[in-house]
């Protein structure tokens, strides 16, 4: 059998009947597994009579997750008429999914905390809004590997402040078991007010983004001054609208952080 858990097994091969009483999706046989006893009968059943069944639903709950985050697919894709139609992968529920995407989440964790143990590290922390939401990504930056530790909203968003930023560190700091005196060296991120606050009141160095950029296109910026002056003269509605006419790209400009 496979190494997923007991419970999304059962949850994703047996039918929860009365009595205590859980049917079998793969062969209607009813196995009886008491409330508060964990899923021992019916994974026992699944190891006698579908040996096999972990290892495929193992795979087939991968091949979607590949397929869904991968493409930034819904979630809810699964279960639509046209992609069962025209998919050869087996059919999942948006249920199965997410808890497969929660204990994946958990076990990679996990493993992370295990590579960053006593290693010295920075974070590389970006911030901005889409559509009126405001995310947060932390990266952790060791001297052989980097590692995505955090994607994620803040719990208030009306509240994007310095305090709002640290309180997810201390979340990101506490998850991964890393200790931030010993350990995290310096922060990786634009020079915007909110990251200057974060450094003072962390008493962690800041190296800021922009200086670093600054430094490593000092060496063109004749040429950069000419890519600027040329986006200028394209950024006009006519000439706009010609390279759509001809599916060009738009004129665009430098980042000022």
């Amino acid at each position: 059998m496979s190494t997923i858990p007991s419970r999304s097994l059962a949850t994703a091969l047996f039918v929860p009947e009365e009595g205590d009483y859980y049917q079998c999706r793969i062969c209607f046989l009813r196995r009886k597994q008491a409330n508060g006893t964990g899923y021992t009968n019916l994974v026992e059943h699944l190891v006698c009579y579908h040996a096999s069944t972990g290892d495929d639903f193992s795979r087939n709950v991968y091949h979607w997750l590949d397929w869904i985050v991968m493409e930034n697919r819904v979630l809810s894709m699964c279960e639509k008429i046209k992609t069962r139609k025209y998919t050869h992968l087996k059919p999942l529920s948006v249920n199965t999914l997410k808890n497969n995407m929660f204990e994946l989440e958990t076990v990679m964790q996990a493993s992370i905390k295990t590579q960053l143990e006593r290693k010295k590290m920075g974070f590389a922390v970006d911030a901005w809004k889409k559509d009126g939401t405001h995310f947060v990504a932390i990266i952790a930056i060791t001297s052989t590997d980097k590692f995505l530790l955090c994607f994620s909203t803040l719990p208030d968003e009306s509240d994007t402040n310095a305090d709002a930023t640290i309180d997810l560190f201390d979340y990101v700091l506490d998850t991964y078991g890393i200790d931030a005196a010993t350990q995290l060296c310096f922060y990786v991120c634009d020079h915007a007010s909110v990251n200057v606050a974060i450094a003072r009141k962390t008493s962690v160095p800041m190296i800021g983004c922009s200086l670093a950029m600054q430094a490593l296109m000092s060496d063109y910026t004749d040429l950069l001054e000419k890519v600027h002056r040329l986006m200028s003269k394209l950024n006009t509605i006519k000439t706009r609208h010609r390279l759509r006419e001809a599916d060009a790209l738009m004129p665009t400009f430098g980042n000022a952080t």
